[in-house]
């Protein structure tokens, strides 16, 4: 049997690396077969210097300074767009020094310098920008086997600001093309579900269309992580249904407006989000809710449940909610808010526990126990009621975060638990695990 390997995803962050390494050669005359290293130092959003390492054969380490102008201390070489200084301490031999002034020579000497030199701050400046993102936060494949799952990021663009959220508002987007590159990408790694997410998913401009793509192209099962504040105009809502959207995984944390706006930190956007949900249910899109389980959230877990089903289950009118997920808090951008808002599992047992039996009693799929779930000694009385995990079809990255405590040993429900986030262990310990025997 003849076994193909998937193609691999493209990179772009990576890239942008590699960008820089291309146009600092042109810049400096050095062919790809000189070894050359570079560090970046980022004065403001405009002066950037790099410290370079050419290393020379017999004449040993070149090292050279290039930075826009006014970011060099002394400069031997300043030009409109660049300047070039060179590091030779007392002990560097006469012959190197020679060299290093010949190559800033060489620099100055050609016509298309300044050329060169715009490019190659381009270059190094989206490559700054890019420090914090990495190429799988774009584009990855979760899950094993028959769970395996395409994830298609479309940027970190959102109208709403949670501080619990994990990232940074300020992260770049990939160009709009690369997009589509990466969703047919995916589509070869042999996925039937793909997942886009954001940000906001729903900000992006070319969204139908992609989506269009993933379910009529490629035959893609399509999810659309998203708030919903979009969808308050029906034309999206019915567009995305005809484009063939799946579903919908709508973040509802809160069903009182003021702590819903508080928490997302987007006044006036929780009506938005609730109206988004009614128009996606009557545009016949089906419609799964989260919430996330924190110190602001927990005391009102029993009235999310029973508005759920009063406001989009009951109701005959349109379609019904499918499934709510509650959600162990994982680490967020910001490291202070997270380890602030974390609530001990011995207080969230109870009121989530109130929650579920409402859910399932009104027909409700509840999911707390999945890979961004809690352990099943959170909800013991509910183990048969709630959407099951196995272990074994959880993929490595979704554990990294997760630990088991002492308590956890004796427990018969291991094989269905993820364990604590680390987060949780590291401010209450083992602190309301009760093993299940």
């Amino acid at each position: 049997m003849v076994t193909r390997e998937s193609p691999p995803l493209t990179s772009w962050v990576g890239t942008r690396s590699e960008a820089v390494t291309t146009a600092l050669r042109e810049l400096v005359g050095a062919s790809e077969t000189i070894p050359l290293v570079w560090s970046v130092r980022t004065c403001s959003d405009e002066a950037v210097a790099l410290h370079v390492q050419l290393t020379l054969g017999e004449h040993g380490t070149l090292d050279i300074d290039l930075g826009t102008p006014g970011t060099l201390h002394r400069p031997k070489l300043a030009r409109r767009t660049y300047a070039v200084g060179l590091r030779t301490p007392p002990s560097t031999p006469a012959s190197r020094v020679a060299l290093g002034r010949r190559v800033i020579a060489t620099i100055a000497a050609r016509a298309d310098t300044e050329d060169l030199a715009a490019g190659l701050w381009a270059a190094v400046r989206e490559h700054a920008a890019l420090t914090d993102v990495s190429d799988w936060m774009f584009r990855q494949v979760t899950g094993v086997g028959a769970h395996k799952v395409g994830n298609l990021r479309l940027g970190f663009r959102c109208n709403q600001d949670c501080g619990f959220c994990w990232q940074d508002r300020s992260w770049p987007g990939a160009p709009d093309a690369l997009y589509t590159t990466w969703l047919d990408e995916l589509a070869a790694q042999g996925i039937a579900s793909l997942i886009i997410t954001g940000g906001e998913p729903t900000l992006f401009r070319g969204l139908v269309g992609l989506v269009e793509r993933a379910t009529q192209h490629h035959g893609l099962r399509v999810q659309l992580q998203t708030n919903a504040v979009q969808l308050r105009r029906e034309s999206l809502a019915v567009g995305l249904a005809k484009a063939g959207v799946d579903g919908l995984f709508v973040s509802l944390h809160s069903v009182d407006a003021g702590i819903s706006d508080q928490l997302t930190r987007a006044p006036g956007t929780w009506a938005h989000t609730m109206a988004g949900i009614a128009n996606a249910l009557a545009a016949g899109i089906h419609v799964d809710l989260n919430a996330l389980v924190n110190a602001d959230t927990v005391g009102g877990l029993p009235q999310h449940a029973k508005t759920i089903v009063d406001r989009f289950v009951t109701p005959a009118s349109a379609g019904r909610v499918g499934s709510v997920t509650y959600s162990f808090p994982a680490p967020s951008f910001d490291a202070a808010h997270y380890h602030a808002s974390l609530v001990p599992l011995d207080e969230v047992r109870v009121p989530l526990s109130e929650a579920i039996g409402t859910l399932a009693s009104a027909g409700v799929t509840v999911d707390v126990g999945g890979t961004c779930g809690f352990p099943p000694c959170v909800y013991p009385d509910h183990v048969d009621a709630v959407r099951s995990l196995h272990v074994a079809d959880v993929g490595a990255w979704d554990r990294t975060d997760r630990v088991f405590v002492e308590p956890c040993d004796g427990c018969s429900m291991r094989a269905r638990c993820l364990g604590l986030r680390r987060g949780y262990v590291e401010r209450f310990g083992a602190r309301g695990v009760v093993p299940i025997p």
